[in-house]
């Protein structure tokens, strides 16, 4: 438990319940804590910025495509120079 356990150990106790750490790391400096903690951070904003901007890229690429493809009188080459200004 990252934070918090204070008051998850005091409220154990008012129950008379023990807690049994199954998965003790090695401690850890807070320098290395909060590095880690950053590095996390980044991660996850970064992950988002760059899944929002390939939706946003992919739903732009559809939308033109529409606007190529949406004449079927039109021929899809011819259109597509039109629209491009060719």
């Amino acid at each position: 438990m990252r934070f918090g356990f204070e008051l998850f150990e005091k409220i154990c106790q008012t129950n008379n319940t023990e807690i049994v750490i199954i998965n003790k790391t090695k401690a850890i400096s807070f320098q290395e804590e909060l590095t880690k903690d950053l590095i996390a951070i980044i991660t996850t904003f970064s992950a988002k910025l760059y899944g929002s901007r390939s939706h946003k890229n992919k739903r732009l690429i559809n939308e033109v495509k529409n606007v190529i493809y949406s004449e079927d009188t039109v021929e899809p080459n011819r259109r597509a120079r039109e629209t491009m200004g060719i």
